[in-house]
Formats: structure tokens, sequence, C-alpha cells
């Protein structure tokens, strides 16, 4: 099932299309189809919709298993705070040679009181370090041999940089980048 919507006009069609009993998509927990129920929409801390909820509904004479499924805009990361344009101007800064907590005051666009959120990330890029060089290529060759402070930095800017050179337009590998930081 797919999981990333490019618009919200997209998403709340396919959830509207759900209820139908045209929609065949068996649920990942039970297998049972024709089941899903609209359940409403996912907001982030400003008010701003992150996604929506479907529920295999096992209410109204309807046989599911009453679990629910999270359907994302493909401008968002799952379970994380940030949007994404927010951690690839991230990247982007990392890659252009600023610290970690310069690159960080750039991507938020205002002084935050932690930069530990920064190092979180590079934690979670690091450990799907293997994937994203699966799913974006390797790079050939070493252009920047710059030296970092860090082993984990001059292991994974490289791969970042082979991503962002690969798809300069954000939009273009929203939902590979989604599936691959997940």
């Amino acid at each position: 099932m797919q999981r990333f919507y490019s618009t919200v006009t997209e998403l709340n069609f396919f959830t509207l299309s759900s209820n139908s009993l045209l929609f065949n998509q068996p649920c990942p927990h039970c297998q049972c189809a024709d089941q899903w129920v609209s359940h409403g929409f996912n907001y982030s801390q400003s008010g701003e919709v992150r996604g929506k909820r479907i529920v295999c509904c096992a209410r109204f004479g309807k046989q599911g298993c009453g679990k629910t499924i999270a359907l994302y805009l493909a401008s968002m990361l799952p379970k994380r705070r940030y949007a994404l344009d927010t951690l690839f101007r991230f990247i982007c800064a990392l890659i252009q040679g600023k610290t970690v907590e310069r690159a960080y005051y750039h991507a938020l666009k205002h002084p935050h009181y932690s930069q530990r959120q920064a190092y979180r990330w590079l934690n979670a890029l690091y450990k799907k370090i293997g994937t994203f060089r699966t799913q974006f290529g390797r790079q050939t060759e070493y252009e920047n041999k710059a030296q970092y402070r860090s082993k984990r930095l001059s292991t994974l800017l490289p791969t970042l940089k082979q991503c962002v050179t690969r798809w300069p337009e954000l939009r273009g590998y929203h939902t590979t980048f989604n599936d691959a930081f997940c």
C-alpha cells in the first residue's frame, strides 16, 4: 500500500476511495480487504496536516482487525518533528562545510537552545547509510577529501552528497528518502 502522497487532496481522495466497495487493498496485519474506514488527520505541533490514518474497521458489521495505518504527505518525515525540507537544508549546509551546530541553526532558521537534535539526525542518517547507498547509488570517486572532525561525518557526507547531487529537486526523491529514513 502506498504510504506517501504528494498533496493533501491526493491523500484525501485515496482515503475517501478506501470507504468505497471498489477499494481492494488488503490489511498488512489481518489480510482483510474492504474493511478500511478513514480515521482522521494527523497534525504537527504547529497545526499543519502531516498525514491521515485509516483503520481496518472491526465495527459496523465489518470483520477487520481494528489496527490503524498512517499515511503521510511526502514532505513530512514520519515520527519526526521537523519536515523533510528542514532536514534537507541541514544536509546541504553540512555538505557546504558548516559545522553541525551552524548547519542546525541554518536549517531551523532560528536560534535553538540545544543542538542535540542535530546529532540525533546524524545518528539516524548514519544508521541508514546502507539503505541510502543501495537506493541512491554509490559514489564512484570522492571529490571532496576534506578532513572532518569525526569519522561518522567523513563516512556519511559523501553518501549524502551523492543523494543531493543526483536529485537536486527535493520533490524528486521524497518517497525514496522517506522510505530509506523511516
